[in-house]
């Protein structure tokens, strides 16, 4: 993927209500975005 806007794009077109994603990687990379996008809540505990 080319920035997190469009992984987060990606993942909401595939991913199903009852699916389960572990968001994990250094805080440079900041893929809390994804996560934030995709569950609509502020992230927490960065």
């Amino acid at each position: 993927m080319g920035d997190n806007a469009t992984a987060a794009s990606y993942l909401g077109s595939v991913l199903r209500p009852g699916d389960v994603v572990l968001v994990k990687a250094s805080r440079g990379g900041q893929l809390w975005q994804i996560a934030q996008a995709l569950t609509g809540q502020p992230v927490t505990g960065l």
